[in-house]
């Protein structure tokens, strides 16, 4: 039943946006600040803060705590996740790897088709220049005899 009513004076709803939490435990104001610190940097704890008033909190995380399924599970869980991650590493460096390769390949193929076009109407202008028969540069060059009028 919904009575729009306050629960009680004891009770206070918090909403908590991590990812914008950029203070660092020492800095840490109040117990709702320590709160969102501990949970959004839980993964990245090397060992469990001084804080003795978070000593329940940490107790409850612990995993030695675990039934011997659970552990399992847990262990097993925390393994696949591991593999996951470094299975998508792997295949997203090699993918930049090939990405890389085959960027820098059809570069090279591309320069080296300009650099060979760019050689043909540098020696098309230069026999040009000296008088040599448009025909037989054309022939030698591969430039037809439109392009080498616009040369």
């Amino acid at each position: 039943m919904e009575t729009n009513e306050p629960y009680g004076n004891q009770l206070t709803i918090c909403r908590l946006e991590l990812l914008r939490l950029r203070k660092q435990a020492e800095k840490c104001e109040g117990t709702i600040e320590k709160w969102a610190y501990y949970l959004k940097n839980m993964p990245t704890f090397a060992k469990k803060p001084d804080d003795e008033s978070f000593a329940p909190f940490f107790a409850a995380a612990d995993v030695s705590l675990l039934q011997e399924k659970d552990k399992q599970d847990y262990y097993l869980a925390m393994k696949n996740e591991y593999e996951m991650r470094v299975a998508t590493e792997y295949s997203f460096r090699e993918g930049m790897e090939k990405g890389m390769e085959k960027g820098l390949e059809m570069g090279m193929e591309k320069g080296l088709e300009k650099g060979v076009a760019q050689g043909k109407a540098e020696m098309a202008k230069e026999l040009l220049s000296r008088g040599i028969d448009p025909a037989i540069v054309s022939a030698a060059s591969g430039i037809s005899a439109e392009d080498l009028k616009a040369l």
